[in-house]
């Protein structure tokens, strides 16, 4: 056989244009994950482009983003009609178990969903994973749930600060495993 009797292999996919990034993302999804992905794409067939499982994806991820930030640091700040009689202003609260929405979303906000500690070399450490609110002065020394008091910290530094208190050896790393 000759070169011109031989098939040729079908063409390389264009590269994406240098302008935007992509990753191939492969998963190996159960039934009822692919159960939940049809009927996503299902309910948003009257959008444009969500046939595309990554819009989907996209979007869904949106959505988780938004409800955990909201859940965790309160929902942001909403200009909402009040009556013609202002609500007295709540003063600091002490209560260990509650720290206001509106508290923890300016925090948040205000710390850039970063850990804020600073090492001994002036670094910052300015992780976004297992984010806590840290007391600047500790709940257990009287200090209060204000944002003036609170900042974020990692899990691993917020323990570290519990240490440099006295008040170590209270809680294990979410990440530990039950077994």
């Amino acid at each position: 056989m000759t070169d011109a009797a031989q098939p040729k292999a079908p063409a390389p996919i264009a590269a994406p244009p240098s302008s935007t990034w992509t990753s191939r993302l492969t998963i190996h999804a159960t039934q009822a994950l692919r159960a939940k992905m049809r009927q996503a794409q299902a309910l948003l067939s009257h959008v444009r482009g969500t046939r595309n499982v990554a819009v989907v994806i996209d979007r869904a991820l949106d959505l988780l983003i938004a409800t955990e930030l909201k859940r965790r640091y309160g929902a942001p700040k909403r200009v909402r009609r009040t009556s013609a009689t202002p609500k007295p202003k709540q003063g600091p609260t002490r209560a260990r178990d509650y720290i206001a929405a509106s508290t923890r979303n300016e925090v948040y906000v205000r710390d850039d969903g970063r850990c804020t500690f600073i090492g001994d070399g002036g670094h910052v450490c300015g992780s976004t994973y297992l984010l806590q609110l840290h007391h600047r002065i500790p709940w257990a020394k009287g200090g209060l749930n204000t944002p003036e008091n609170l900042t974020l910290h990692c899990f691993t530094h917020n323990q570290i600060e519990a240490e440099r208190e006295g008040l170590s050896g209270r809680h294990k790393s979410p990440r530990a495993s039950s077994n």
